[in-house]
């Protein structure tokens, strides 16, 4: 539910979840930003799903566009990398069956000093 999906996303202080099929599976991000979409365009957002939820909260732009990730072996640079490439702040990591197994941020990453090798 809504109210579940708030908690989750207050008490993790990320600004974030994963939303997940019913078999688990990753299927998208639902943001700080996507909660102020739904508050602002649904009548009743508490009686909502999860799902119900993300999917109302779209922008018309993300509507069919899959949800960026990193695989669970890949290296801290690569997924900073991919994060540089599409202008985002966290990547979800995923296995192999595509279930959400963290989050990974990179301002934790350059906290770590890890950085891009130069070019």
């Amino acid at each position: 539910s809504v109210p579940e999906l708030l908690v989750e996303m207050n008490s993790k202080g990320l600004g974030l979840a994963c939303v997940v099929s019913e078999s688990g599976s990753f299927i998208g991000v639902f943001t700080d930003g996507d909660l102020r979409r739904l508050l602002t365009q649904c009548e009743s957002p508490l009686g909502l799903t999860v799902q119900q939820a993300w999917e109302s909260s779209r922008r018309e732009d993300m509507a069919t566009s899959a949800p960026l990730t990193v695989a669970a072996g890949s290296l801290a640079v690569e997924a900073l990398s991919l994060m540089r490439d599409h202008r985002v702040t966290s990547l979800v990591i995923v296995d192999g069956d595509q279930k959400p197994r963290g989050i990974v941020r990179m301002v934790d990453l350059l906290r770590e000093g890890i950085r891009e090798p130069s070019s």
